[in-house]
């Protein structure tokens, strides 16, 4: 493995990247609920996740557990009968390579290191869903235990995909 150094150049056209990616996201959003949609309550199903993928599923159980309502905040009322349930479905999780490091294969290709995490899911309402991926560079965990390092960058998704959503519907 060999560390690759991101040049200041480099790191403004990875963000400018983003942002375009995130607006062409934005741009082709479907109409689905009003923005400020109130909710009966949010229910977490990640049965769309890989059945070998039982601690991932649990992360994720754990961690949307606790980002929704906080993105949700004042848009839960348990009491109101004509407010829908709120269904969050993530399909796909990726952990890219971490801390910046660069791997290679055996015929000295690389995967560029710096490489990005993402989310993939949706949401359901009644019978409308409404799709939605998020990324996150794998950098953001930095150089720590493996383990602490995975949690964080998921924990960092989560909160990504919850306010993405919330802003969304």
């Amino acid at each position: 493995m060999k560390l690759q150094h991101w040049s200041f150049a480099k790191i403004l056209r990875f963000g400018a990247a983003c942002i375009g990616f995130v607006a062409l996201n934005l741009s082709s959003l479907p109409a689905v609920a009003q923005t400020g949609s109130v909710f009966k309550g949010i229910r977490i199903d990640v049965s769309g996740l890989p059945v070998g993928a039982v601690e991932t599923r649990r992360d994720l159980q754990t961690c949307l557990a606790r980002a929704l309502p906080q993105a949700f905040a004042g848009r839960i009322d348990p009491a109101n009968g004509k407010a829908g349930i709120l269904v969050v479905r993530p399909t796909s999780v990726w952990l890219g390579t971490s801390a910046g490091l660069s791997l290679s294969d055996d015929f000295g290709r690389s995967d560029g290191g710096g490489s990005t995490d993402s989310m993939e899911g949706e949401a359901i309402i009644g019978s409308q869903r409404v799709p939605l991926m998020v990324s996150a560079s794998s950098d953001f965990g930095g150089i720590s235990a493996p383990e602490y390092n995975a949690r964080l960058r998921t924990n960092t998704l989560c909160s990504n995909f919850a306010v993405w959503l919330a802003r969304k519907i």
